[in-house]
């Protein structure tokens, strides 16, 4: 859904298809990375985009599902474990945040016993999820606007529906649900504005670390403490970091120019 390459009125016309199919709230939300790749800058701004368009509370129904567990050395939860040990700081706060809810799955096990295993943990994790809301789906105001919107039809054509003939009740239902795609155009616009609010804040929070990035660099290549090792080390790191967030913000930067001018041709 985030590859922030395919524009911003995609990845919108997918979160407004999901909202649509979880009317009722979001029972638990499912963040997925693989253990075969590095924890990405883009994966980190696909979280906070997230946060930004469904509150921070959303972190109360999400768990994080890894993929390639078959490509760790030890599989098992304490395998797991000494993985997410070694994460980078930004996954390891969004862990510590979903209350290190984690499960791992195997990509090319034949074993059906340990995929069933996998397949159960996640409904376990998830039962836990509803238990620990107390049984209610996560909601916010685009969720809520479609569900005054349905249970208003509803009621409408429940008292309206009495003693019609079966034509006139097609053409109402025909009526409820161009009542309804005109509501979720309405949800659509708010998360319009809620995507392009997120962005521009993630873009100035992007701007900020790498100007931190930049002085950390300053900072490792002028101590004395570290051997010329750890220091040639440390900065390659943080180079390559700061290289990273740079093709990032490029690349939403481009993401924007390419919106806008989509938007002139509609005008």
């Amino acid at each position: 859904m985030f590859d922030f390459a395919l524009g911003a009125q995609i990845i919108e016309k997918e979160i407004v298809k999901c909202i649509d199919l979880a009317k009722n709230g979001i029972h638990a939300m499912l963040f997925v990375f693989s253990i075969n790749s590095r924890f990405t800058v883009e994966e980190e701004a696909a979280v906070r985009v997230i946060k930004g368009l469904f509150g921070h509370t959303i972190t109360d129904y999400v768990i994080i599902v890894f993929t390639g567990g078959d490509m760790l050395d030890d599989d098992t939860d304490e395998g797991l474990k000494e993985y997410l040990d070694e994460c980078p700081k930004p996954l390891q706060e969004i862990l510590q945040q979903c209350n290190n809810r984690v499960a791992l799955f195997d990509n090319k096990t034949n074993d059906p016993n340990k995929r069933e295993l996998q397949v159960c943990k996640l409904i376990s994790l998830v039962d836990k999820v509803i238990k620990d809301n107390g049984g209610q789906p996560y909601t916010n105001e685009l969720f809520i606007k479609l569900q005054k919107e349905i249970a208003s039809q509803h009621k409408q054509f429940e008292i309206a529906s009495k003693g019609k003939t079966e034509k006139e009740i097609s053409m109402m239902q025909e009526k409820m649900q161009k009542g309804y795609e005109e509501q979720l155009k309405q949800v659509t616009e708010m998360l319009e504005k809620k995507f392009e609010d997120t962005i521009s804040q993630l873009q100035e929070e992007l701007k900020q670390e790498k100007v931190a990035l930049s002085k950390a660099i300053k900072q490792a290549q002028m101590d004395r403490q570290k051997s010329a090792g750890e220091v040639r080390n440390l900065v390659q790191e943080l180079t390559e970091l700061r290289k990273e967030k740079d093709q990032f913000l490029k690349k939403v930067e481009k993401m924007n120019k390419s919106d806008d001018e989509c938007a002139c041709v509609v005008s």
